[in-house]
């Protein structure tokens, strides 16, 4: 029996991930009061395993809406970059995963079983289980222009194609294409900056990049995030382009992606600004099928089940109150014995050392350097469950443990070169600390963001 015969299934999925919100601790939820109130977004994946509604279990949680700028990132990998909601959900997932992959290398239970692989190896499978993610907003970028436009609530400055092709320096300069183009030993321009202020430069003609809200009636393009072009810069796409990466590449990571199959998600149900159009264009249906990749098609669903701390949802019940998005994300993944609430991309309380990584007791278990700890030692697990030799230098630095991943990485630059090939990709110099948090860049001149290696 398939997950498509619970009855209401959409409004199943949303009201598990709101009633695990509930049941969290005030600590770090938005603070709601009569002069102000805070407003976030609330994502989950919850785990199906038959057609009994039963069933239905959140397995990561996640809140947010803030990314941090390029000059705030930690080259320690000890800091959260991007805290979205929807990328918290995940990174929690891949947290989950390699427990449950522990698990299923000591025999014990697990979503996982063991399989005969490609080339002699052996690989950890899901078999009769499906992966949902409930979002209480549709996703910022592409999958929500059309409802941003509708809503009348954003205006552009300024609608001309030269406008809408300005985009700080950092961000061009670390686009796939462009580092590509020099790693191949083309000539690329130094342009001079459009405004020696905010260093904006003009991108090529044919560039599908837009920085945020930029230009809002471009449809199935690239956006990176902030929304606000008034805000420092930062290198993470939009919810909606990371979704699509998913729908192409799984949702395990290449940190996982050497033990386990790919894992996609089965269907995805959108609260407030759900548009099927848009959601469908911008997680799939811009990636035309190549030979060299194959995008996942989840089912697209909307409810009516409102999230109590989404914009929409606050607006409604407090017309006159001043809403401010909320500083605070939310952590909270299955198994784990409490939920973590991150500020500026580190644990509440914990303040970002001076110099090398911050201790582990004060760093996030979704942070970069706690998973790549947890996937190493459980490669290493796994080799010795199934023979595998082990090459040192490929499991020295983060880098170098997601290169490892040989077939997805090169899905994955097919993907960028065919489709995505304005992506903006973090500089190599910002993986480069091994598995104690040691970088061989020094965070005080390490901000520029110039690396001509390609992810």
């Amino acid at each position: 029996m398939s997950w498509r015969a619970i009855d209401a299934f959409p409004d199943k999925v949303a009201t598990r991930c709101l009633s695990e919100f509930e049941r969290l601790p005030k600590q770090g939820k938005p603070i709601v009061a009569k002069e102000r109130a805070e407003w976030t977004i609330l994502a989950g994946i919850v785990q199906v395993s038959s057609s009994d509604e039963n069933s239905i279990k959140v397995v990561s949680l996640g809140t947010g809406v803030k990314c941090l700028p390029l000059t705030r990132i930690s080259v320690h990998g000890d800091d959260v970059r991007d805290s979205h909601a929807e990328v918290i959900a995940r990174r929690g997932f891949i947290s989950y995963l390699a427990k449950q992959a522990k698990a299923a290398l000591q025999n014990e239970e697990s979503i996982f079983c063991k399989v005969e692989g490609g080339e002699g190896r052996h690989r950890l499978k899901v078999e009769n289980i499906t992966f949902h993610m409930y979002i209480s907003q549709a996703p910022c970028g592409d999958a929500s222009m059309t409802s941003l436009a509708e809503s009348g609530d954003y205006k552009e400055d300024d609608t001309s194609s030269t406008r809408a092709r300005k985009v700080p320096s950092i961000i061009v300069d670390n686009t796939f294409r462009r580092k590509k183009r020099k790693l191949d030993g083309d000539q690329v321009a130094e342009e001079s900056p459009a405004s020696p202020k905010d260093e904006l430069y003009i991108q090529e003609k044919d560039s599908l990049l837009r920085r945020g809200r930029e230009s809002f009636a471009e449809l199935g393009i690239l956006r990176t995030k902030p929304g606000r072009a008034d805000s420092d810069p930062s290198l993470s796409m939009s919810c909606s382009d990371k979704l699509a990466r998913w729908n192409v590449l799984g949702l395990q990571s290449a940190l996982l992606a050497s033990i386990i199959e790919p894992i996609f998600l089965s269907s995805i149900v959108i609260g407030d600004w759900h548009d099927e159009e848009s959601m469908k264009r911008a997680l799939y249906g811009r990636l035309e099928e190549t030979e060299a990749f194959h995008a996942h098609t989840p089912d697209i669903y909307a409810t009516k089940m409102q999230c109590p701390v989404s914009q929409t949802c606050l607006q409604q019940l407090y017309p006159s109150v001043q809403l401010m998005p909320s500083n605070n994300a939310i952590s909270c993944v299955r198994g784990c014995e409490k939920a973590e609430v991150l500020v500026n991309g580190r644990k509440q309380g914990s303040a970002k050392t001076l110099k090398g990584p911050s201790p582990p007791k004060t760093r996030s278990r979704i942070c970069s350097l706690s998973l790549f700890q947890q996937c190493r030692d459980l490669y290493y697990q796994y080799a010795r469950a199934t023979s595998t030799a082990i090459e040192e230098s490929s499991l020295g630095t983060y880098y170098d443990f997601k290169m490892l991943a040989r077939e997805y990485q090169g899905v994955k630059q097919a993907l960028l070169s065919e489709r995505f090939s304005d992506w903006v990709c973090k500089p190599q110099a910002y993986e480069a600390f091994d598995s104690e948090g040691n970088a061989s860049l020094d965070q005080t001149n390490g901000n520029d963001g110039k690396n001509d290696e390609l992810p």
